[in-house]
């Protein structure tokens, strides 16, 4: 009797994508996804909402001010927490 093999062929992004998505299951990038949610002020659902990426060529300007608006509010809810005047849970990548 013959053994069956099986020879599948990937592509390197394929196989760099598997990789990365071994390392999702981790604790220690659940912890980072944690952090990374209780820094962004504004989730990427606003940016969907908005329709962000179809915005028309001639619009383009209008994206990069919006952008810059997020991460406006991002810098202050980022200064506000290192001043002590915001309340927000403590996060265990920190503590």
């Amino acid at each position: 009797m013959f053994k069956k093999v099986a020879k599948i062929v990937t592509s390197k992004a394929a196989h760099e994508r598997a990789k990365i998505q071994r390392n999702m299951n981790s604790k220690e990038f659940k912890n980072y996804t944690r952090l990374r949610n209780g820094v962004e002020t504004v989730p990427s659902n606003i940016r969907k909402n908005y329709h962000l990426e179809k915005i028309p060529r001639g619009k383009r300007r209008g994206k990069f001010f919006f952008g810059s608006k997020i991460a406006a509010l991002n810098f202050r809810k980022l200064f506000n927490y290192v001043k002590g005047l915001g309340h927000y849970a403590q996060n265990p990548v920190l503590v």
